[in-house]
């Protein structure tokens, strides 16, 4: 049965606002955490363009041919997030930085592709435990950083750190 086709553009619209504000969430946590809005933007460009890439899986499936495999366009999205996570890994000394932020992109992506296709239980469940892990599972000297980078912001009246 085919939607009406304006139902259906209404409903992704709807779709593309939501995966923009769990790319925020998520990215905000994580600028919040390492104090670069370079990281909030990514978070937010990768949920939409994975979102908007299922979307076009969908679109083509229910208005082309109907012959389209829907796991098509997103199995190619995370791929190439992966690779882009690659870039935000780096290795100092015997100290491996940015894990936690190449996971929360690469999740970022997966949480647009499951919003694309409409799993909002799954979105919402996955995004609370995702903030849960980045915010409350952080090692002892990490906090006590942040706490003493919180301090030196507040008393330098820092609103927008250099990216």
């Amino acid at each position: 049965m085919v939607r009406s086709e304006l139902w259906m553009q209404i409903e992704m619209c709807v779709k593309i606002i939501l995966s923009f504000f769990v790319g925020l969430i998520i990215g905000y946590e994580r600028k919040r955490t390492k104090h670069s809005y370079t990281i909030l933007r990514t978070h937010v460009l990768v949920c939409l363009g994975a979102t908007l890439a299922t979307l076009c899986g969908v679109f083509i499936n229910e208005y082309g041919t109907n012959s389209v495999d829907l796991a098509r366009i997103p199995a190619q999205v995370l791929p190439s997030v992966g690779f882009m996570g690659m870039a935000v890994i780096m290795k100092r000394e015997n100290k491996v930085t940015g894990l936690s932020t190449a996971a929360s992109i690469w999740l970022v992506a997966c949480l647009g592709i499951a919003i694309g296709l409409g799993f909002f239980t799954g979105v919402l469940l996955t995004t609370i435990l995702a903030l849960i892990t980045l915010i409350k599972f952080v090692r002892p000297d990490e906090k006590e950083k942040d706490q003493n980078e919180e301090n030196n912001k507040s008393e330098n009246n820092e609103e927008f750190p250099a990216e």
